[in-house]
């Protein structure tokens, strides 16, 4: 069984922020429909720091979604879990 949720949220949280602390995120070039609602998720985006020192962050149901949003933080754990990988074969 792995981790409580509360505690992979704030796993990923913490990576989110790491993240954008480093300025490493990327985007595609503006003016797309997704773009747009990309920037606005995240500037609607809430963090809510718990007593349990775990984050939730989320945008207020009432004012839209968060699906971009959670989408980066899955990329940012995925992207801090990545070992390259060593090919093996003969070179013929």
């Amino acid at each position: 069984m792995g981790p409580p949720p509360q505690r992979v949220e704030a796993d990923r949280g913490m990576g989110f922020s790491a993240g954008e602390a480093r300025s490493t995120l990327g985007t595609a070039v503006g003016g797309s429909a997704e773009y747009r609602e990309f920037w606005s998720e995240m500037e609607r985006a809430k963090s809510q720091y718990r007593p349990s020192q775990t984050m939730n962050f989320y945008v207020d149901p009432a004012q839209g979604h968060d699906d971009f949003l959670m989408s980066l933080a899955l990329v940012i754990e995925a992207a801090n879990q990545y070992e390259p990988r060593v090919g093996r074969g003969s070179s013929s």
